[in-house]
């Protein structure tokens, strides 16, 4: 199967509009008889339904920097209110900042993702490495970073995060192993492991001590939780 057009046709659009990632200006796009709605959307419902039933903390590893969109401020308001209704029902939302590729310049620039750049509501995550610097890609190739800073991706940072934690050869299963570096030869129960990294693997450590504190104290509220991790 082919998808063919000139420069600026709109084939990298359709078919982000297809994946979900871009949200449409009018109309709709299905596939398989199911209407995409876009990913922003499916995010906000997503918190919704936690809100719906008091799921007191709630990992994020996903979002999307601002979209060049007609339909896109709409979107974000909406999913801003619902991590407001979030915050003020007691629930922590734990998101990841996300990574940013290095300019041409050499200039790092701060990329602000949603829903993690939404402020007190929502605690936005970033991603360190062993010895405590920002996490970059290619950990297990630290050379090739340095010798190729503009292929590499860096954890987002600037005053909208609020946490770091690790983010380098986080190791799972049931993966899906495009992408992640494979561990060949390591299986638990003929599952096979995968290392990954970045903030999306960082925010599991954060939600994971948040839940540790509600065992501890199930009074906490989401407020408290981000307090205490703060005083750490």
């Amino acid at each position: 199967v082919g998808f063919l057009g000139p420069n600026g046709a709109g084939k990298t659009t359709t078919l982000k509009m297809l994946s979900g990632i871009l949200y449409p200006t009018s109309g709709e796009a299905k596939v398989l008889d199911y209407t995409v709605h876009g990913e922003t959307d499916s995010i906000t419902e997503a918190i919704e339904w936690t809100t719906g039933y008091h799921l007191p903390v709630v990992n994020l590893s996903l979002g999307t920097p601002e979209i060049n969109s007609p339909g896109w401020p709409a979107v974000r308001r909406r999913q801003a209110d619902a991590c407001l209704n979030a915050f003020y029902k007691g629930q922590m939302l734990v998101a990841a900042a996300g990574q940013f590729y290095m300019g041409p310049d050499g200039s790092e620039v701060s990329v602000p993702v949603y829903p993690a750049a939404f402020g007190k509501r929502v605690y936005a995550i970033g991603a360190i490495q062993p010895n405590g610097s920002r996490w970059r890609d290619a950990s297990l190739q630290q050379q090739y970073c340095a010798t190729h800073p503009y292929d590499c991706e860096y954890s987002n940072f600037g005053p909208w995060l609020d946490c770091v934690a690790p983010g380098v050869f986080i190791t799972t299963w049931k993966g899906n192993p495009n992408g992640y570096y494979a561990l060949d030869g390591c299986t638990l129960d003929d599952r096979t492991t995968w290392a990954f990294g970045g903030t999306s693997a960082s925010t599991a450590f954060v939600s994971g001590v948040a839940a540790l504190l509600l065992k501890l104290n199930p009074n906490l509220i989401g407020e408290d939780i981000q307090e205490l991790i703060n005083r750490t």
